[in-house]
């Protein structure tokens, strides 16, 4: 099919037919191209074609777009009008108005009003409130379509579409897949095993110990075997290559189109090494594998300055910390929590050192022991009546007791609201139990494992605030012998219970309890992974 005018254009006003977003000044837009460009209407035919078929694919009818009214439904936000579906054609586009019209007067897209069991993207959507499959574990240089929702790292996925511009994202299912994706490329996030890529750039990688993962293109359906590979897809979608870097890969030939000719009906296999290309249904051949044109790792961000909240290094002279007003990202100095606790000491030149890790990084640490109290105002709250992702992380090592002592107590780093009780967020990473802990507002969860003494530790902790779901606290705990991830894992040490809370934290502080020495460095706030890792990143 030939590209027909303001092609850009078009795609964009396709989006927000599938989106139900089309308002009234985009309809009349939208007619006006489809009345006077042949080509155009068949390319919105065929584009409304192919959500069809995806719907067919994901076991979707018309009954099933029907609210159940025996679930809870969570509409995506959309725009409340009904559309106006009529065009007026004429002479040449006859036939494709006539077959215009039998789309727009079925079930395929719906009223805005009917849209409560579907996503942005258009992809079937779980009447559960838990239809959540992946994580957005990464994301640099990204500018997303205007189309698209507020997009950022660490963000929660449903079933839906993401319309990338330009820039890298890692899309991480929860089936332990990974899709990394370059712009500009439209991918359709159909289930926790299943995608379709439109256009653009994709690499997979996943184990293929399970299920296998079902990555779709106008062209074919290709599952893995334990894979690496890469696919691209012109803006089009006539033109398609897949590569294998590893493990193998098995293409079944898209039914969308004309019928496949014979050299392409049956499945191909596609080994580590090679590399096909598939010009629309009807044609395949081998081409040379290109690993370079494709990002198969996310580059390490050694500087996410813009993404840090607060920092604290503890560069001080040796002695107390109250007062002390270092670091970046505070209201002010260090201040005693109450007059029942006392502060906690500075060890000039003591730094707590990652593998790797230069020297000019820090040069000082906190010791905390005994019952001590500190806090300090943070000049940007975390806010969780707010949908947004932040990253709390910190270096600890536990100080082997002295002989005769008898101290079990605990240590806790809170994020909490300087005048509220309830909301709080604590990682204590020494605790009674001997295990860290985590507790978000009451509900509390425990490590399997204690901590060793005189090993450094750095915790990472994840805070998940929705304004409307519930948020989430998960901890990832490294030991000085793990290689720190590069993007966000998907395995955490600590995961609390979801709970609904809307408090501004503006305050954190330390505490401790009858507790024997701990030393502390390395306290990091970012909105993303990098921005809280990056400095001991190995």
């Amino acid at each position: 099919m030939e590209i027909p005018e303001n092609h850009e254009r078009l795609m964009e006003l396709v989006g927000l037919v599938r989106d139900g977003r089309l308002d009234d000044s985009y309809t009349t837009e939208l007619e006006t191209i489809l009345r006077n460009d042949p080509q155009a209407l068949a390319y919105y035919v065929e584009s409304i074609d192919l959500t069809a078929m995806l719907y067919r694919q994901q076991g979707v009818t018309g009954d099933d777009q029907a609210p159940n009214e025996t679930h809870a439904i969570t509409p995506m936000p959309t725009v409340r009008k009904k559309h106006r579906w009529w065009l007026v054609a004429s002479g040449s586009v006859t036939i494709c108005a006539s077959l215009l019209a039998g789309v727009l007067g079925g079930r395929l897209l719906l009223p805005v009003d009917d849209l409560s069991t579907r996503n942005a993207g258009g992809l079937p959507q779980t009447a559960s409130g838990d239809s959540e499959i992946a994580t957005l574990s990464f994301s640099t240089g990204c500018h997303w379509d205007l189309t698209d929702q507020s997009r950022y790292e660490g963000q929660r996925l449903t079933p839906e579409t993401l319309r990338l511009v330009e820039g890298v994202a890692v899309v991480h299912f929860d089936c332990d897949v990974q899709l990394t994706l370059e712009g500009p490329a439209h991918l359709d996030l159909a289930s926790v095993d299943r995608a379709m890529l439109r256009y653009g750039k994709v690499v997979f990688s996943g184990d293929g110990d399970l299920e296998q993962f079902t990555l779709e293109t106008p062209f074919s359906k290709i599952q893995d075997e334990g894979t690496e590979y890469a696919v691209s897809v012109d803006r089009a979608g006539n033109v398609g290559e897949v590569h294998v870097f590893d493990g193998r890969v098995n293409c079944e030939p898209s039914e969308q189109g004309s019928q496949p000719s014979r050299s392409v009906s049956k499945t191909i296999q596609i080994d580590a090494g090679d590399a096909r290309q598939f010009v629309g249904p009807n044609s395949v051949k081998p081409i040379k594998l290109a690993a370079s044109r494709f990002v198969r790792e996310p580059a390490k961000q050694t500087k996410r300055l813009n993404a840090q909240v607060a920092v604290e290094n503890f560069v001080y002279p040796t002695g107390s910390v109250v007062g002390r007003s270092g670091g970046s990202g505070w209201k002010h100095g260090w201040t005693i929590a109450s007059e029942k606790t006392q502060g906690a000491v500075v060890r000039s030149g003591d730094s707590l050192r990652w593998p790797g890790q230069s020297d000019s990084e820090s040069d000082g640490s906190l010791i905390i022991q005994g019952h001590s109290g500190l806090q300090r105002r943070l000049q940007d709250p975390i806010c969780m009546d707010q949908d947004g992702v932040y990253y709390l992380s910190f270096l600890v090592r536990n100080q082997t007791a002295p002989v005769g002592t008898e101290l079990n107590g605990w240590v806790y780093l809170t994020l909490r609201n300087s005048q509220e009780k309830t909301g709080h967020i604590s990682i204590g990473p020494k605790t009674q139990r001997g295990v860290p802990r985590v507790a978000h507002d009451g509900r509390v969860a425990n490590a399997t494992s204690p901590l060793q003494d005189n090993v450094v530790y750095l915790f990472v902790c994840k805070i998940l605030a929705r304004a409307e779901k519930k948020d989430q606290v998960q901890v990832r705990i490294y030991n000085d012998a793990e290689t720190i991830d590069s993007v966000e894992p998907s395995a955490w040490n600590i995961t609390t219970r979801s709970v609904h809370t809307d408090g501004i934290l503006n305050e954190l502080r330390l505490s401790a309890k009858n507790s024997r020495p701990l030393q502390l460095d390395e306290v990091r706030i970012g909105k993303t992974w990098s921005s809280v890792t990056s400095q001991v990143a190995n």
